[in-house]
């Protein structure tokens, strides 16, 4: 397990006011893998199919999606309020119904969000009038409610001052000599065996041919062992999955685990790692979810390791993320009484030798959750 920050973070507050909630310990365990799996803003962005596979390996729990929909519930409940919220429009939808006071502007304010977010990031206000039934001034009084709200539940001196939690990465890659590379499980220790006491149990019911409510015991004790062997089977296949994925990706980027370097990483996509290892393209996505590898250069997220490419006009392949980087650096040079523009973008980076349409650099800048020049720009 790598530990780093020793120090009190959101993460432990939320802990805390869980403590105070009338939570069965199963109930209490999921709300806090909940917690524990927020990223540094306080969002939950791992899909909750995801988290019952990770929580359920990790306890040895059969845990459901409904389950986890219930204690997430009981997450966004508490403060900041927003936290725990899957995606912006969830998070500002939490704060408006957070509110007391049920006032007219609250009401169009709920209904601006829930439906008409992306008019909101483009200013039409005339369309949120058509669509509402509300008039312009109504429009700009809900407007002027939702921008004091806060976009990411952890600001971002919090976010510094409490940078991430405890990581306990499930994999590990060694290199044992030049351009080789030993994947394992950290965990491959781990045994898991039926109960001999509890299979001698059901051999002797058995075998005394029981009826009545006896026979209803054997039923009971087949389905539980059976729902075991099962369960068993399923961690078995992870695990294997898991491997097989780890040691494709090390495959496809070499020069990167021999360095460490992130620039060193090649263009990568889920497909890539889905023809080598034969799984579906879904099953990658899933094993690769919220996994992280020790590494001999620290621990990586495997997320991070899944980069689409482009050719530059030297004809040298170059990784979304380096692009996505040089496009931060050009903004954050930008003079923000006059942002510069896509195109200007495009003109750029075209330059630097990264040939992209300007569509291109929206989607790219969404990613980034970098707004529009228009937006940027300081009155």
């Amino acid at each position: 397990m790598t530990n780093l920050v020793a120090q009190n973070d959101f993460r432990e507050q939320l802990r805390e006011q869980l403590t105070a909630q009338v939570l069965s310990e199963r109930e209490l365990l999921v709300a806090n893998y909940i917690v524990d799996s927020l990223d540094d803003d306080g969002y939950l962005r791992i899909p909750l199919e995801d988290l019952a596979d990770n929580l359920s390996f990790l306890h040895q729990i059969l845990v459901s999606d409904d389950e986890l929909q219930a204690q997430l519930e009981t997450v966004q409940s508490l403060e900041p309020t927003g936290v725990g919220a899957r995606d912006l429009r969830e998070c500002l939808m939490l704060q408006i119904e957070a509110k007391s006071n049920r006032t007219p502007h609250i009401h169009n304010a709920w209904r601006i969000v829930n439906a008409h977010l992306n008019d909101v990031a483009t200013r039409n206000y005339p369309n949120m009038v058509a669509a509402l039934g509300i008039t312009s001034a109504e429009v700009k009084d809900a407007i002027e409610l939702i921008t004091k709200l806060n976009p990411k539940p952890i600001d971002s001196d919090e976010r510094q001052l409490y940078k991430n939690q405890n990581i306990i990465p499930e994999l590990i890659v060694e290199k044992i000599e030049d351009d080789t590379f030993k994947v394992a499980l950290l965990n491959s220790n781990m045994e898991l065996r039926l109960s001999p006491g509890m299979m001698a149990k059901l051999d002797q019911l058995r075998a005394s041919k029981p009826a009545g409510p006896q026979q209803g015991t054997v039923q009971y004790m087949k389905s539980k062992l059976n729902s075991a062997v099962w369960f068993f089977d399923m961690i078995r296949l992870r695990e294997n999955s898991m491997l097989l994925t780890m040691q494709a990706i090390v495959n496809l980027q070499p020069e990167y685990f021999e360095s460490g370097d992130p620039k060193r990483m090649r263009p990568m996509g889920l497909k890539d790692v889905a023809e080598q290892t034969g799984f579906d393209v879904s099953t990658i996505s899933r094993v690769t979810s919220s996994k992280y590898a020790q590494t001999d250069f620290g621990v990586v997220h495997l997320k991070s390791l899944f980069n689409q490419g482009m050719a530059k006009a030297d004809g040298n392949l170059v990784t979304n993320k380096e692009i996505m980087d040089c496009i931060e650096t050009i903004i954050a040079k930008e003079d923000k009484q006059h942002p510069i523009s896509d195109q200007e973008i495009v003109e750029k980076l075209a330059e630097q030798g990264y040939l992209l349409a300007r569509r291109t650099i929206a989607k790219y800048r969404e990613i980034l959750h970098i707004p529009s020049a228009k937006m940027r720009k300081l009155v």
